[in-house]
């Protein structure tokens, strides 16, 4: 079965000028939030970030040949996906910028997220799921009942995203694996509504979704066709 590393060995090549944006895009960037690129990735507003292939080398020169120190998830990310990418014509020229990494444990808080400015005037934010700490764990279990600390970490990050992405003519997407789909799913919905139209789509890639209790069924309407729910075979 064909997977995410034949899709950049054999479709990487088209820009996303020439292809636009979809659903195993997504995926892939969605996985790279699971990377820690501490040092890497600036998180301030006077870097316009760094190119991914930049970023990605950068990373694989510091692991060395290692790339599990640098993986923050219990799924097993191989270093193949990170040589793809830097040699990939379609994701090369996208810019990383923006990088967090908190974990909290007095807070119950991990959250991670990153920026990538596409080619094409989208910006994709990705949210990272639930990490091999305890305190992620934890959290992660804590989705069901209540609001989160990294759900408001979230609205907090894609309102600022938001705005950036305005300001520079540009629409978002919102994405992130397991609790970063609930991360994403979440931002979004409680995002203020005269920002909501600069977002274009909303992905959870098998993320659970959140309990009436948490929020209202009603509340979900008003992404409307933006958001979609993945699922792996």
């Amino acid at each position: 079965m064909a997977n995410i590393y034949d899709y950049i060995m054999w479709r990487g090549d088209l820009s996303f000028l020439e292809r636009p944006f979809n659903d195993v895009d997504n995926v892939i960037l969605s996985t790279l939030a699971y990377l820690d690129f501490k040092d890497i990735v600036p998180n301030d507003d006077k870097s316009d970030g760094v190119s991914l292939t930049s970023a990605c080398e950068r990373l694989l020169e510091e692991a060395n040949g290692d790339i599990e120190p640098y993986v923050r998830s219990l799924a097993k990310i191989e270093i193949a996906f990170v040589e793809l990418l830097a040699g990939s014509a379609r994701f090369r020229d996208a810019r990383l910028s923006f990088y967090e990494n908190v974990v909290d444990d007095a807070r119950s808080l991990q959250f991670s997220a990153l920026q990538v400015d596409l080619p094409n005037s989208e910006t994709y934010v990705a949210f990272r799921g639930t990490d091999n700490t305890l305190v992620g764990w934890r959290e992660n279990f804590m989705l069901s009942f209540t609001i989160t600390e990294a759900q408001r970490e979230a609205a907090r990050y894609l309102e600022r995203a938001v705005l950036r992405a305005e300001r520079a003519g540009r629409k978002v997407l919102v994405g992130g694996h397991s609790k970063g789909g609930v991360l994403a799913e979440y931002a979004s919905l409680v995002c203020p509504e005269q920002y909501r139209d600069a977002i274009k789509g909303v992905y959870s890639n098998d993320g659970p979704r959140m309990a009436p209790e948490v929020l209202a069924r009603e509340r979900h309407e008003t992404l409307n066709d933006v958001f979609r729910h993945i699922r792996a075979a």
